[in-house]
């Protein structure tokens, strides 16, 4: 049975909040900074992909991006199963 408060499964949202947060606060560096932070949190990344502050994330590991993605303010994907967004 799923248990959306399992200690891991809580410690991967802890570990997700903190990238996305520094993700956040790297509004001012250059895309490559940005895209490195971004391989981080997410499952697959492709070239030239950007999200507006502030971008939030359940786990991160279960979202794949195409190229030249660009996602406006404010979103946050809650991501149980795969996402994909493929240009």
């Amino acid at each position: 049975m799923y248990n959306d408060l399992d200690p891991e499964l809580m410690r991967a949202r802890q570990k997700t909040m903190a990238l996305t947060t520094a993700y956040a606060q790297s509004y001012s560096q250059s895309p490559a900074k940005r895209e490195a932070l971004l391989a981080k949190i997410l499952g697959k990344i492709g070239k030239n992909v950007h999200f507006e502050p502030t971008f939030r994330c359940e786990f991160g590991k279960n979202i794949s991006l195409g190229d030249n993605v660009w996602i406006g303010a404010a979103v946050h994907i809650n991501q149980g199963a795969r996402s994909a967004i493929i240009l």
